[in-house]
């Protein structure tokens, strides 16, 4: 049962995501629309500034290569092994499509133990007698956490030529166990790299990161220009109020 949850979430995850994602993106336009003292944020986000700021802060996240319509190599490999170790006649067939889904998502370097899996499961389904295996997986590392990195940013207002704006960034915690060695007797297997976390993390941080930076922007100068305006009207109170709402 838990193996088709993690299926079903999967294939309803693209879609999901999707109407998430156009939401924000919608109510973010919306609120532009609204008008925020003849804010545009397209000069920001056109600023050869901005755009270096943009470089530095989030740049490190090109190395991250995340995996297809949100699956994760891990789950679909332990549907594959329940099927195999079932061993079911219409089970093999099953597991060989799981394993060989995998070996596609990890690529040449980390998916031939999938692809040995794959080809383990076809022998037992034409009749080739199976092999008594033992798996050992490690998990280690934590994942990406969030933190606030506060930039001054031009939005080209007269009044308030730039602005300080928090943007959210991902930490990420290199301390962990990358890979061990397996031993039996006098043979030996080096551990692949089944699922990486802070790629799954990375690429979903990545597909909203368009719409919280330009909410970002259209928030901070409002409330930038917002905060001008009752310094004009009321002084040193006007602008103490501001910065505090």
């Amino acid at each position: 049962v838990e193996f088709v949850r993690a299926r079903n979430w999967q294939v309803d995850a693209v879609d999901r995501e999707r109407k998430r994602i156009d939401d924000e993106n919608e109510a973010w336009k919306s609120e532009n629309s609204k008008g925020s003292a003849g804010y545009n944020p397209d000069k920001t986000l056109k600023s050869p500034t901005f755009q270096a700021q943009m470089n530095e802060l989030y740049g490190p996240m090109s190395r991250f290569q995340g995996y297809a319509d949100y699956e994760i190599p891990a789950a679909t490999w332990m549907r594959g092994v329940f099927y195999f170790a079932r061993g079911e006649p219409s089970d093999f067939e099953q597991a060989r499509q799981c394993f060989v889904r995998v070996a596609g998502m990890l690529g040449e370097k980390n998916g031939l133990p999938a692809l040995a899996d794959a080809q383990l499961a076809e022998n037992v389904t034409t009749g080739k007698p199976g092999s008594r295996l033992c798996y050992v997986i490690l998990e280690s590392g934590l994942a990406p956490s969030r933190r606030e990195i506060r930039l001054d940013i031009p939005i080209f207002l007269a009044d308030v030529p730039y602005v300080g704006a928090a943007f959210p960034a991902l930490v990420y915690h290199e301390n962990a166990v990358t890979g061990f060695t397996a031993t039996h007797g006098n043979d030996s297997c080096e551990s692949k790299l089944l699922t990486d976390m802070d790629a799954v993390v990375t690429q979903d941080f990545q597909n909203r990161l368009g719409g919280i930076i330009v909410a970002t922007l259209v928030s901070s100068a409002t409330k930038a220009a917002a905060t001008y305006g009752m310094k004009q009207a009321l002084g040193d109170w006007g602008a103490v109020a501001g910065v505090i709402y």
